[in-house]
């Protein structure tokens, strides 16, 4: 029999491999109290348990990231999770899941997942984080959620994130076949923490989340993704009639009633940031602006210059309302937050409203003042073709906001009133609308300006 022969080189090669695969070691981090201290825990309300034979963390709400692991950009987060059919009706379903990239604990990448809307899209959730707030309203469908989710009950159920660059896979039970492709991870590619997501921010009594067998891995490469081929199309994405730059402001009070006329105080007096769509026209006014008390609102603009006199369509998306200004002038106010639809509504932005917008010839101001109340803070918009018009965020576009305008009084001989939409006030930068009504032998006239009544003798 022939002595086997190590050549030097194949030595040298086997210890390469060996150097190579040991860059890409899977790391567990064990969920007991014993290995606490390996862990970051943000506002979180938690025990460790033994459940159905693993150490377990049971998380009624917050967010926990890894020690030291700040290094992740590419590689897999997984663990096992428990989903339980049987429930509390008078307590919601949790939400639990993985974050990865985590900057801090209000700027990470999450997905989710939520047992009692298996079968929908919205059994798996995957979104970005900015500034703390929630956004599932803003990011769903193809890309964010799969065609429907399923896994068994009252068991351990493993869930693999695979993260690519600017792409990524989640694997539930089956880790042969993706459930979901993530065509675009929103956040960029800096490296950050990975971690358990259970209910976080999420302000309503929720059941807790159950999860074991935490590990990571960091791969010095992307991983080869599995799902490419089965991605579905993404409507709209890199459509060339998106409005894709933006001029967004800092956060302010929202009035009880929107004014009818803006004035050119609100240019020179509120700060602007430009901020640039995502590929399918998804503006996310959190990653500029956190909410602050009572400031939950504020104006997203851009400037049409159009080669004439023409009317336009501009279809919209808002969460959670909108009220659309053309060059100052109040032209829709729109609502569209959770359940504003119908009772299964969710609150979700689309191009579900339009609005025309009567474009004077030169450059024209379009501001929408939208307000957050729920689960995502945004607005999107889209022209039916961009023909004889082009779109910049000039922050002096040389429009004044408070140019005269004309204004059509109508009159109804069925009830003898004489409406007039655009009454000043001397002094105020506001237009009002108001009724005239002068009845029988009464020698004075009633004015009813905005709900109120003025009398002149």
């Amino acid at each position: 029999m022939k002595k086997p022969i190590f050549s030097p080189l194949l030595v040298c090669l086997a210890g390469l491999l060996t150097i190579s695969q040991a860059s890409a070691e899977v790391i567990s981090v064990p969920l007991n109290q014993e290995n606490a201290d390996q862990w970051e825990f943000a506002d979180a309300d938690y025990t460790f348990e033994t459940f159905l034979g693993q150490d377990a963390i049971v998380l009624k709400q917050g967010l926990v990231l890894v020690k030291d692991s700040e290094a992740f950009v590419n590689g897999t987060v997984e663990f096992d999770i428990i989903y339980e059919k049987a429930y509390d009706p008078t307590i919601e379903k949790a939400f639990g899941g993985g974050v990865f990239r985590a900057q801090s604990f209000s700027e990470y990448e999450v997905v989710h997942s939520r047992d009692n809307v298996f079968g929908s899209r919205y059994g798996l959730h995957y979104f970005p984080v900015y500034n703390g707030k929630n956004a599932v309203q803003l990011y769903y469908g193809p890309g964010h959620n799969p065609p429907q989710m399923d896994a068994p009950y009252g068991q351990w159920v493993h869930v693999k994130i695979v993260v690519a660059g600017d792409e990524g896979e989640v694997y539930v039970d089956d880790m042969t076949k993706p459930i979901l492709f993530i065509n675009d991870l929103k956040r960029g590619q800096d490296a950050g923490k990975v971690g358990i997501y259970g209910n976080y921010q999420i302000p309503i009594t929720l059941d807790a989340v159950k999860i074991s067998n935490f590990s990571y891995e960091i791969t010095d490469t992307a991983p080869t993704l599995n799902g490419t081929a089965d991605k579905e199309t993404v409507a709209f994405e890199n459509d060339p009639n998106l409005v894709t730059n933006w001029l967004i402001s800092n956060p302010y009070t929202s009035p009880a009633t929107p004014s009818l006329q803006l004035s050119n105080f609100f240019r020179t007096q509120l700060t602007w940031t430009p901020l640039v769509a995502d590929k399918v026209g998804i503006v996310n006014i959190s990653r500029v602006n956190s909410l602050e008390g009572d400031k939950t609102e504020a104006f997203s603009r851009f400037t049409i210059n159009s080669d004439s006199e023409q009317v336009k369509k501009l279809y919209l998306g808002f969460s959670d309302t909108a009220q659309v200004y053309l060059n100052g002038t109040l032209l829709a106010e729109m609502k569209d937050g959770f359940k504003s639809r119908d009772q299964s509504f969710i609150g979700t932005m689309g191009f579900f409203d339009s609005v025309y917008l009567p474009l004077n010839k030169g450059a024209n101001e379009v501001w929408i003042a939208s307000s957050e109340v729920f689960a995502g803070w945004g607005v999107k918009a889209r022209f039916e073709n961009l023909d004889g018009i082009s779109l910049t965020t000039s922050p002096d576009s040389g429009v004044d906001l408070e140019a005269k305008k004309s204004c059509n009084v109508t009159f109804s001989p069925i009830t003898g009133a004489v409406h007039m939409p655009c009454i000043e006030v001397t002094g105020d930068t506001n237009l009002y609308q108001a009724d005239l009504i002068r009845s029988g032998d009464d020698k004075s006239v009633n004015f009813n300006v905005d709900g109120k009544s003025v009398k002149i003798k």
